[in-house]
């Protein structure tokens, strides 16, 4: 459970002090009662994946179709294109284009 400065009203940092369980805040508010260090939280083994923009190792030709565009780092002509969309709301959407023979990455 999260506890909370009476002083500064920020989160306490939990810890152990000779011992016991305690709380300190910056401010310099320590507290020693009522302090509970118990987790029930489980943590999941999750599969590591290869994020957003996909597998970066893109020079076996997976999709030899491609979307028509020009390489900048070797010249070739077809990519894979990935929309991430808006990262914010008043942003334009991102654009990854990942060029199918050498697997250079251009955002836009």
């Amino acid at each position: 459970m999260l506890e909370f400065c009476p002083v500064c009203k920020k989160i306490l940092e939990l810890g152990v002090w000779k011992g016991k369980p305690v709380g300190r805040c910056s401010c310099g508010f320590i507290r020693t009662s009522g302090i509970n260090i118990s987790g029930e939280e489980k943590i999941e083994n999750k599969q590591v994946g290869f994020g957003v923009a996909g597998d970066s190792n893109t020079s076996n030709y997976k999709n030899p179709e491609g979307y028509a565009y020009s390489c900048g780092n070797c010249g070739f002509d077809k990519a894979d294109v990935k929309d991430l969309g808006e990262m914010l709301g008043n942003e334009k959407s991102v654009t990854l284009f990942t060029c199918l023979k050498c697997g250079a990455v251009d955002r836009r």
